[in-house]
């Protein structure tokens, strides 16, 4: 039995120790887990299990967007199908004009406990599963994402945001966001140069986590010394490792570990890194 598939075991029996529903773990990040390796037929109500993933009418606009992220991957990887009367162009609309009002309304497009910044990084990911009017319709806002990202990482608002104080965090998910777009070919004179500027610009480094530093590093190519991250830190790179498709970025820290001996909450970051690398072919 694959250390995934003994995670996935674990969290299946101990479900109700996880100590939240986000993102970067507890029951969200389980069933994630949950899609990919259980043997189980799929039905077509399995996003049931999500927390219901479907819902974007309310909410945290950032969990919100990740919703739509969660849902694309299962859709990319054909692990579940969506439930009559659901349509994807029409959940990318819905998150997206969550995005909008948001884009609309802040001068700045960051808030102080915002983690990550996922527009983009949701947007390209959705932008593969769609076609016609509506793919263009979303690449056209792709591109005022790239623009909002330039204006914060090159400038600052009295009182509100000052653009040497970025996070290492929000940094290495722009620079994701730019190396996808460059990738996917959007836009990507603008995301080369963007990723350029990432590169050199001044940030709030001590302000950061270690960890997020050593991602960011890792990420623009420096040299990053060896460096034993602890299971929480740990299972932090791997949920990241799968949101961003770097499979390489989790296989480069991770070491064997005893899943009776984990916390339950770092088995799945833990487990979702595993995953990436599992989908990418690459046995750890």
């Amino acid at each position: 039995m694959t250390l995934l598939q003994q995670i996935y075991n674990l969290l299946r029996t101990n479900s109700e120790k996880l100590s939240d529903d986000s993102i970067f773990g507890g029951k969200i990040g389980s069933a994630i887990i949950s899609a990919f390796v259980s043997t189980d037929n799929i039905s077509e109500d399995s996003l049931t299990a999500l927390n219901g993933l479907l819902d974007f009418r309310k909410g945290d606009i950032s969990i919100e967007v990740w919703k739509l992220w969660i849902v694309a991957t299962l859709l990319e990887n054909q692990i579940i199908n969506l439930p009559n009367g659901y349509n994807f162009e029409q959940l990318v609309r819905e998150a997206i004009s969550q995005s909008r009002t948001y884009y609309y309304c802040s001068p700045v497009k960051l808030t102080r406990d915002l983690i990550l910044y996922p527009f983009g990084l949701v947007s390209l990911k959705a932008l593969k599963l769609i076609d016609g009017i509506p793919f263009y319709s979303l690449v056209e806002w792709i591109v005022l994402f790239m623009r909002d990202c330039e204006y914060f990482l090159t400038r600052s608002v009295p009182h509100i945001h000052d653009h040497t104080t970025i996070k290492a965090s929000v940094l290495h998910s722009t620079l994701r966001f730019m190396q996808l777009a460059e990738f996917q070919k959007v836009y990507p004179w603008k995301a080369h140069q963007l990723q350029e500027l990432i590169k050199e610009m001044r940030y709030d480094r001590n302000g950061s986590r270690p960890v997020d530093n050593y991602i960011l590093d890792y990420m623009i190519g420096k040299r990053t010394a060896k460096h034993v991250w602890s299971e929480k830190e740990t299972g932090y790179i791997g949920t990241i490792a799968f949101i961003y498709d770097m499979p390489e970025l989790f296989a480069d820290v991770f070491r064997p570990i005893d899943v009776s001996d984990t916390q339950v909450d770092n088995l799945v970051g833990i487990g979702l890194g595993l995953l990436s690398n599992s989908i990418n072919g690459t046995k750890l």
